[in-house]
């Protein structure tokens, strides 16, 4: 979103919710950059402001009247902006720095838009949550609430919440590392534990790598088979092999198949020898 960097604008977030802030920025951004005084006549106790406003959509140019009363800042707009919606126009805002007013009178911050309409109880983990009513809850529920309202009322001071940060993060550290802090619920959790598991903590305790295990890669693949009968190793007995037919010699055999049987060998020696002599014939014809 756009910035002026003014004054007026800087207040305008510090009073509105977020939502409100928003559209209040652009009436101010909108009033510097697109509207321009182009008359006064003085009237009674203050001025009136004849204010142009550039309309981008059609080029075109008009011009509304503002009545701003210096003794008590009231201001009225013709545009009737804030009886119809609530907050300040562009036009005001355009007067406003004009006359280096750099803050929303009060008279026009509607309060259901302020950011402090709501109490901080409202806030609270016990409004959200329920009610706690041990003394522990209490105590946090006191911490928290404190520290709000000290956030809210430095949330326009950049230095104070700086040095506020600081206080908060020198007294965590305190408590943290070299603070008084009671010991006494530690005492009483180191009691239990040392109840439970039957040793003492106060020794110092050495804590070494454990023992590497080899539980990655494929491994080697070890069948188990059941323990032989007449007491020797499992490593010395091995099942025995399932007789298969024998295509060539038409018997179940665990020794051959049809391509190493000796009937094939000999099949084919006394075909090679057929062939042999075959053509020894042709040579001598």
């Amino acid at each position: 979103m756009d910035s002026t960097d003014l004054a007026i604008e800087k207040h305008a977030f510090e009073l509105y919710t977020h939502a409100i802030s928003t559209e209040v920025r652009k009436e101010i951004y909108k009033g510097k950059l697109f509207c321009y005084i182009v008359n006064t006549e003085d009237w009674d106790d203050g001025c009136v402001y004849y204010v142009n406003q550039l309309d981008k959509r059609n080029n075109a140019t008009n011009t509304f009247t503002v009545i701003l009363e210096l003794s008590n800042q009231s201001v009225s707009c013709s545009c009737n902006n804030f009886i119809r919606i609530g907050y300040l126009c562009r036009h005001i805002f355009c007067v406003y720095r004009v006359n280096n007013i750099e803050r929303i009178p009060a008279q026009y911050v509607v309060k259901r838009w302020s950011r402090d309409v709501l109490p901080k109880s409202l806030f609270s983990i016990e409004s959200r949550y329920g009610v706690d009513t041990r003394p522990q809850a209490a105590a946090r529920s006191q911490i928290l609430e404190i520290v709000t309202e000290c956030v809210d009322a430095l949330r326009s001071d950049v230095g104070g919440l700086s040095s506020f940060a600081e206080q908060i993060k020198e007294l965590k550290c305190k408590l943290l590392n070299g603070g008084p802090v009671d010991d006494k619920a530690n005492n009483d959790n180191y009691a239990a534990v040392e109840e439970l598991l039957g040793v003492s903590l106060d020794g110092d305790v050495t804590l070494d790598n454990p023992d590497g295990i080899r539980n990655k890669g494929r491994g080697k693949r070890r069948r188990l088979s059941r323990a032989p009968q007449d007491g020797t190793s499992n490593s010395a007995v091995k099942p025995p092999k399932t007789p298969r037919l024998c295509r060539t010699c038409m018997k179940y055999v665990t020794g051959h198949d049809s391509r190493n049987c000796k009937k094939m060998k000999n099949k084919n020696k006394s075909g090679n020898e057929d062939e042999d002599s075959s053509s020894a014939s042709q040579e001598s014809t």
